[in-house]
């Protein structure tokens, strides 16, 4: 993110973690992917995980997980009247 521009803030770089990238053809185009390096799981401690858990709107749901760093993957289904 060379030269871009942050309101209120006191720097202009991004730190950022180590990427792969690939190309990949999409719709006919060349396209550059970046996903974070494989040996990034190495710093990972325990795993938890969660499954069929439903929020409400306006809701929370505690973790029951605790850490300085979380890495957090979810899948959210936005039911066809809420989109």
């Amino acid at each position: 993110m060379r030269g871009g521009t942050y309101p209120g803030m006191p720097f202009n770089q991004q730190m950022t973690f180590p990427c792969d990238l690939t190309l990949r053809t999409l719709n006919g185009s060349l396209r550059l992917f970046r996903s974070p390096a494989r040996e990034i799981e190495r710093l990972h401690g325990k795993e938890h995980t969660w499954s069929d858990v439903r929020i409400a709107p306006g809701e929370s749901k505690a973790l029951g997980a605790s850490g300085d760093l979380l890495r957090i993957r979810a899948e959210v289904e936005i039911p066809e009247g809420l989109r």
